[in-house]
């Protein structure tokens, strides 16, 4: 189910809180930046969320619809940004990059030069991301076929950028939500 809230506003802040995101994934499965421990602390509000956002983060947040377009431009799509709960669970929440309900895909991006690295020499995201990916699909149930993973970084001042598609793995989903 699609939410209607606008992503980093204080309401989708809150909102948050009660949900496990995509976001969180790979740190729920213990390949995230932070430790489960962690993850569960924040949820119970004794440490802020505001101590794990990096600079890396900002600028991703940043890169963000500039890299959208470049997907929309490249692949004719019509990516907009989404927050979605999960039909099955509505304890499990995304907020997407972008979404195409008619071409039936959403994507997923980065602004990360050791992500855009592990992207060309494994032609695969990192398992933190991987995981993040799967929980996006669990929310959107069979709304979508697939997913565009998209990373952006920049070398020498000039803009690079990768993208990739990603299927659904019903395997990694059921750990995720098994966790």
């Amino acid at each position: 189910m699609i939410i209607d809230l606008k992503q980093n506003s204080p309401q989708w802040l809150e909102y948050r809180k009660s949900k496990f995101n995509a976001s969180e994934a790979g740190a729920l499965m213990g390949v995230g930046f932070i430790k489960p421990y962690e993850l569960l602390a924040i949820k119970r509000g004794d440490i802020s969320d505001n101590n794990f956002v990096t600079p890396y983060a900002k600028h991703g947040i940043e890169a963000e619809p500039k890299l959208r377009e470049y997907l929309n431009k490249t692949l004719n799509l019509n990516l907009k940004p989404a927050v979605v709960c999960s039909d099955i669970d509505n304890r499990f929440s995304a907020s997407l990059d972008g979404v195409d309900f008619d071409k039936r895909v959403f994507c997923e991006i980065k602004f990360s030069f050791d992500e855009y690295s592990y992207l060309l020499e494994h032609k695969k995201p990192s398992p933190k991301y991987l995981y993040q990916i799967m929980h996006q699909f669990y929310c959107l149930d069979n709304l979508v076929d697939k997913c565009i993973f998209c990373v952006g970084t920049s070398v020498d001042l000039e803009l690079k950028i990768e993208y990739i598609e990603i299927e659904r793995d019903n395997t990694l989903i059921n750990e995720l939500i098994c966790q």
